[in-house]
C-alpha cells in the first residue's frame, strides 16, 4: 500500500502531464507492484479482500495515467441477428436522425433511428445485389455500391422508401471492388480507395451521375493518388484534405496529392504507445473539429480535437480514451462509426449490432 501511495502521489503532483518516458516508468512501476502482489502467497491468503481492493486501485490509477474512461454500459439500438439469422451487415451511414445499414447477405438496406434500444430493424430499400458500401452525400442522399453486374453504383433517397436510381455505364467489371469511399462536399466527387491498385480514384460527376472506370489503375485525371500504403487502407474521409486510415500506418492526411506527414508529433498529448494503437485502428470519423478513431482489439475509442481549421491545420490534440469494460460481447468487431452532428453521441456498427455511445 505504501508503494502504491508513493506512485499515486507522483501522478497527483504531475497532474497527469508526463513525458512519454515518465509515463512509461510509472506504468512499469504499477505493473511490477501488481506482479509482486500476485506472487506473494502470504498476502493472497491473509489479505485477499485488501489485495482485491489494492489491485482495483492500481487498475484505476493506470487508467488515469493512460487517460482512459471506462465504459461499462453501451446502448444496443438494434441487434439485427435476433430478427434475421442470415444477416451480415456491411456498411453504415448516419443521415439527419436516421441510421442506414446495408446487409450484404440479405441484399437490403435497413433504416433505424439514432435513439432507442432493442429496435426491430425496418427494411428501407430492396432490389439490391449484395450491397457492401454506403456513402452519404451533402444533400442527404446516399450512394451505394453493390454487386449488380450491369450497374453496381447508385443512389437512394434517405426520406422515401425504395427510391433507387442506378448509374448507367458503371458496370461491375468497369468499377471493380471499392474498399471505402467518401464524397467531397465542395464538388460532389467520389474519392474511392482500391487496395488492389494502391490508389485513390477520383470519380468526377457528370450531371446527376458519375464518370466510369476505377477497376484498373489509371494515370489520367482520375488518378488522385498512388501510394503503397493504400494497399491496407480501410477508411477515407474528405472534409477538405483527404484523410485515410490504413492498417499498420494509422491515419494519413493528404493535401493536393501530397502527404502532410501525420507523425506522432502532430498529435499533441498522445503517448507513443497510443500512437502505435492508432496504427492498428479499424475505423474513424471526422465531424467539424472532432476526430474519433476506434481499435476493436482493445475495444477503445480515441478522441481528438483538431488544432486550427483545414486551411490552417496544426495537428490534433488528444482528449481522451474510452474503453469498453462491460460484460457483454460488444465493441470487438467494429466496421464503421459515425459522430452524430450537434450531439455528444457516436453510432457504431459492431458486427450485426448498431450501438450508441456517449462522448
Amino acid at each position: 500500500q505504501d508503494k502504491f501511495n508513493l506512485i499515486k502521489s507522483q501522478v497527483i503532483q504531475g497532474k497527469n502531464e508526463f513525458s512519454d518516458s515518465r509515463r512509461s516508468v510509472i506504468l512499469s512501476e504499477l505493473l511490477n507492484l501488481s506482479k509482486e502482489l500476485q506472487l506473494n502467497k502470504d498476502i493472497k491468503n491473509l489479505f485477499s479482500k485488501e489485495l482485491q481492493d489494492l489491485n482495483s486501485e492500481i487498475s484505476d490509477l493506470s487508467d488515469v495515467i493512460k487517460r482512459i474512461v471506462k465504459l461499462t454500459e453501451v446502448n444496443i439500438i438494434a441487434d439485427v441477428s435476433i430478427h434475421h439469422s442470415d444477416a451480415k451487415l456491411s456498411s453504415m451511414v448516419v443521415v439527419n436522425d436516421s441510421v442506414f445499414v446495408s446487409d450484404v447477405n440479405r441484399s437490403v438496406i435497413y433504416r433505424l433511428p439514432v435513439q432507442g434500444t432493442g429496435i426491430v430493424p425496418k427494411t428501407f430499400v430492396t432490389g439490391l445485389v449484395q450491397p457492401y458500401l454506403l456513402v452519404s452525400e451533402p444533400d442527404g442522399h446516399i450512394i451505394f455500391f453493390d454487386n449488380d453486374k450491369n450497374s453496381c453504383v447508385g443512389r437512394i433517397s434517405s426520406t422515401q422508401e425504395n427510391v433507387l436510381t442506378r448509374f448507367q455505364g458503371l458496370t461491375l467489371s468497369d468499377v471493380g471492388k471499392v474498399n471505402s469511399a467518401s464524397v467531397f462536399k465542395n464538388n460532389g466527387f467520389l474519392y474511392e480507395i482500391r487496395n488492389i491498385n494502391n490508389q485513390i480514384f477520383k470519380r468526377s460527376k457528370i450531371g446527376n451521375s458519375f464518370i466510369n472506370g476505377g477497376a484498373t489503375q489509371v494515370s489520367d485525371g482520375s488518378n488522385w493518388l498512388i501510394d503503397s500504403r493504400l494497399s491496407s487502407a480501410i477508411d477515407i474521409k474528405t472534409p477538405y484534405s483527404i484523410y485515410v486510415l490504413s492498417k499498420g500506418y494509422g491515419l494519413l492526411r493528404f493535401l493536393s496529392g501530397q502527404d502532410t506527414n501525420l507523425n506522432v508529433e502532430m498529435f499533441e498529448g498522445l503517448s507513443k504507445d497510443d500512437y502505435e494503437v492508432m496504427k492498428q485502428a479499424d475505423a474513424f470519423d471526422l465531424m467539424d473539429d472532432l476526430l474519433l478513431i476506434v481499435n476493436s482489439r482493445l475495444k477503445r475509442l480515441m478522441l481528438f480535437q483538431r488544432k486550427g481549421d483545414e486551411m490552417n491545420f496544426q495537428g490534433f490534440r488528444f482528449v481522451q480514451n474510452y474503453e469498453y469494460r462491460g460484460d457483454k460481447n460488444l465493441m470487438n468487431n467494429i466496421v464503421k462509426l459515425s459522430i452524430v452532428p450537434n450531439t455528444k453521441q457516436v453510432i457504431v456498427l459492431d458486427g450485426n449490432k448498431i450501438l450508441s455511445l456517449p462522448l
